[in-house]
């Protein structure tokens, strides 16, 4: 203020313009008091004003630092809003987008809009014809309804009828299965295939005896006694010894019996064998078993059990890998062994003179093998039994099932065969037996061809 009333005093002064006499001083005094008194109170004013300004000045500084604060907050919120709005276009084209193809899909709807009311329509059509027959169907449900309970109670009775045959179908097929009686082969095929085995037997013992030279001459004793104990196990002790005591060497015709014999003993073993890989016991086991279902059951039964136990037989007893070529060597080394005891001559090793007759020897085996699957495994409406007499089981004669092949020179001596044992077999016979209601039928099929001891 003080500054103020001095610049307000020094302007008066130097305003207030020189005068000439002491006269008017006072009024300039005056009119300079009344000068200072309004600079004073203009100083005041001014004073006053300048605080009202440094106030003010004050007030737009704190306004200004409010404005700034607000601005960096605006600058912020304007960051957010950018980013915002950047969202938001991005969301309106998104949105665009979808309004497009809302615009498509309402496009596509109003087509499938424009086809289901003309499918409507065809179904009204179709409704208003469905009526038509909607009411004959309502005039036959009371026909139906009728006949429902009729219905339901028969298909409980057919359901009942269903089930019931369905267990005895099962119950009758797992009967036919095991009372299957159809044959795989006929009669008469085994019949012609035991014939042409007694005719393969035949021509290999007539080749190895007309190939064989025969001599007076035997082995020694140790060799001889073990040469015919071997015949004898087969043929029994006496076509064994006459084999070892009778000259072979200008009527050859025992040995050929003896080779026959031997052959045909073989034949049969291997036929009557439940499988030929089974020992004696096993064998005769399942021979017994079979015997006595036989006696005690029907034909079916016995014979569909033979069936399946000759099957299993041959898994369980497990032959060597090549049984025909086995059966067939031991063939070979038993007729050498007739041979041997009957005085051949330069027979050699068993291996180097059975080569010459390995083959037929194997057509034996084979052909043996197959009669025995055939009375074994293929025919079950009958049981095929082998005659086949040998001195070793000290067989009588029985003129219904054998054939003696000395009858005419028996005739001529007037010699009675009753009684009479058989030395040799010669050709396998063949019977038949079936049981039909308890009773067997047996029938001969082929007789044996036999020697007798006494001829």
């Amino acid at each position: 203020m003080t500054a103020i009333t001095t610049m307000l005093i020094g302007d008066a002064s130097s305003a207030v313009p020189p005068t000439s006499g002491s006269v008017a001083a006072p009024t300039e005094r005056d009119v300079l008091q009344s000068q200072l008194a309004e600079a004073t109170q203009k100083a005041q004013d001014l004073e006053k004003m300048s605080k009202r300004k440094s106030e003010k000045i004050k007030q737009l500084k704190d306004d200004f630092a409010a404005l700034e604060l607000d601005n960096s907050r605006n600058t912020k919120e304007n960051s957010r809003l950018t980013i915002r709005l950047d969202e938001l276009r991005s969301s309106r084209e998104r949105g665009e987008r979808q309004r497009t193809e809302l615009v498509r899909e309402r496009e596509y709807l109003k087509h499938l809009h424009t086809q289901k009311e003309e499918d409507v329509a065809k179904l009204q059509a179709a409704l208003k014809e469905h009526t038509h027959v909607h009411a004959e169907l309502e005039a036959s449900q009371k026909a139906v309804a009728k006949l429902t309970h009729e219905l339901q109670h028969l298909k409980l009775a057919h359901s009942n009828t269903e089930s019931l045959l369905a267990t005895r179908s099962a119950e009758l097929r797992e009967a036919q299965a095991f009372l299957d009686k159809s044959d795989a082969v006929s009669y008469g095929d085994v019949q012609r295939m035991l014939e042409h085995l007694n005719e393969q037997i035949f021509q290999l013992a007539a080749l190895v005896t007309d190939r064989t030279p025969f001599g007076d001459g035997r082995l020694q004793d140790r060799e001889l006694d073990a040469v015919h104990a071997k015949v004898a196990r087969w043929l029994g002790c006496p076509i064994a010894d006459m084999l070892a005591q009778a000259s072979h060497a200008e009527d050859p015709t025992w040995a050929q019996v003896g080779l026959q014999a031997m052959a045909v003993e073989l034949a049969a073993w291997i036929i009557n064998a439940w499988d030929v890989g089974l020992d004696d016991g096993q064998g005769a086991l399942l021979t017994n078993m079979h015997q006595l279902l036989f006696e005690k059951e029907s034909q079916a039964i016995s014979a569909r059990w033979r069936v399946l136990s000759r099957r299993c037989a041959k898994e369980l007893a497990r032959p060597p890998a090549d049984v025909v070529a086995e059966a067939a060597a031991h063939l070979l080394e038993s007729l050498h062994c007739v041979l041997r005891l009957s005085g051949a001559r330069a027979l050699g090793t068993r291996k180097s003179w059975g080569a010459a007759f390995a083959d037929k020897a194997r057509d034996i085996v084979v052909q043996s093998l197959a009669v025995q699957k055939a009375i074994g495994e293929d025919v079950a409406s009958a049981d095929f039994q082998l005659i086949c007499p040998s001195a070793a089981g000290a067989a009588l004669f029985d003129e219904s099932s054998m054939e003696d092949l000395n009858a005419r020179k028996r005739d001529k001596l007037r010699k009675s065969r009753d009684s009479s044992l058989v030395l040799c077999t010669t050709d396998i016979g063949l019977r038949r037996c079936e049981k039909v209601e308890g009773q067997v039928n047996v029938a001969v099929v082929a007789k044996a061809k036999v020697i007798l001891k006494d001829c």
